[in-house]
């Protein structure tokens, strides 16, 4: 009876663990802000400020997806104090925002024990990522690798600028903030480089640009992020209607440490398209593309294609080109009805009428519903479908076929 007593309550313990009853619980920091340095200074810990306000569905993504899993428990219980603040009710939240320019949320902050910023990131990160930015800030720490902010958040602001964090979105005139930014003798000094983040002069944008790598050092990429976008997306506008190709290469090259691979992978295909929509150049856009190759998937490649062959109707070379790009995907890639519209739509341009009849035959009786995709309804194929036998493809107006690409925070 007392073995079997005894295989019971080790079978109980047993069920415990692996409930989770007696998981590790994430710690959190309770008080201000200057006790929690008190705090990790005490413990040898680091710091790890999470910004955040009600309503930021990254935000509550995080706290409902990473915080909680066991890999990052166990990384800040360890080696962390956590401190979670609002930034629009706590003031603690409001002074760390201003002191760090914060515009994205969820933002967070990784400082040592004595409030030394080590570095700044924003919006989700999912589990692994998040990990890694935790061990990175660790190693950077032991290094005495730190940004140049001080630590102190009391620092004396212009008016117009503690206005905008410490009242909650207050807006200033451009003029204010030139005048204030004109008569400082280092205007990439701390404070007057806040102000910069959060204005729009052209002068002080184009300081900020040319100086760049220097103030990725110095600040972190996270706080140019905007700025340095904003100025690019100028550039390669101009770029494109000057077909300077290799401007856009050194521009791309130039701000490439600004952005994390995340990033990078969300906003090259952006800076990539704008070359081509302000210019027209199709042969530097498939070049680019085949270079770089920015699309994560073949959807998102083929939606980057849709206006293109429209635009590029009467071009034979561009046209035989995502020709093949479809004849493979087609064969190779799981397609749907907008990549078969597609290619149906580059046949007809081409002349080929038959093997496009052919594809709208299919795209017929494909099992898949056309309207699944209200941007390919049965009336687009049917409209395409008659300009291809009489011969007025060129005079059609065909649909943009997108696919629709789930959004992801990861």
């Amino acid at each position: 009876m007392k073995t079997y007593t005894s295989k019971i309550y080790t079978l109980l313990i047993l069920m415990l663990f692996s409930t989770g009853l007696f998981a590790q619980q994430l710690h959190v920091f309770k008080g201000s802000f200057e006790q929690l340095k008190a705090q990790a200074q005490k413990e040898n810990k680091l710091i790890l400020i999470d910004l955040y306000f009600e309503g930021c569905m990254p935000c509550k993504q995080m706290d409902n997806e990473v915080f909680p899993d066991p890999k990052i428990v166990s990384l800040l219980n360890k080696d962390y104090l956590l401190f979670k603040t609002d930034v629009f009710k706590e003031i603690d939240g409001k002074l760390l925002s201003r002191k760090y320019a914060v515009s994205g949320f969820p933002t967070f902050l990784l400082l040592d024990a004595t409030g030394k910023l080590i570095t700044m990131e924003s919006g989700f990160y999912a589990v692994d990522r998040f990990a890694a930015l935790l061990e990175a800030a660790k190693e950077q720490a032991s290094k005495g690798l730190f940004k140049d902010f001080d630590t102190d958040l009391n620092k004396s602001y212009p008016d117009f600028y503690s206005a905008r964090y410490m009242m909650t979105g207050q807006k200033f005139e451009s003029s204010v903030v030139k005048e204030y930014l004109d008569k400082q003798s280092d205007p990439l000094s701390e404070v007057p480089f806040v102000c910069i983040m959060n204005s729009n002069i052209s002068r002080y944008n184009q300081l900020v640009y040319n100086h760049l790598p220097e103030l990725l050092e110095r600040y972190g990429a996270s706080i140019l992020q905007n700025k340095v976008t904003s100025i690019t997306k100028a550039n390669i506008a101009g770029f494109g209607k000057n077909n300077q190709k290799d401007s856009l290469l050194a521009t791309l090259d130039y701000i490439r440490p600004t952005y994390n691979a995340r990033l990078w992978s969300v906003y090259l295909p952006i800076f990539i398209t704008d070359y081509y929509k302000n210019g027209g150049n199709a042969t530097d856009y498939l070049k680019l593309i085949a270079h770089f190759k920015p699309f994560t998937s073949w959807d998102a490649e083929s939606n980057a294609y849709a206006q293109l062959i429209i635009d590029q109707k009467q071009h034979t070379d561009i046209l035989n080109t995502l020709e093949l790009k479809y004849r493979t995907a087609l064969t190779n890639t799981k397609t749907n009805v907008a990549d078969q519209y597609k290619y149906s739509l580059i046949q007809a341009y081409l002349g080929h009428k038959e093997a496009a009849m052919d594809q709208i035959l299919k795209l017929k009786k494909n099992q898949m519903n056309a309207e699944e995709n209200p941007l390919i309804s049965a009336q687009a194929i049917a409209e395409l479908e008659n300009a291809i036998k009489r011969n007025t493809v060129m005079a059609l107006k065909p649909v943009n076929a997108l696919t629709t690409i789930p959004y992801s925070l990861n």
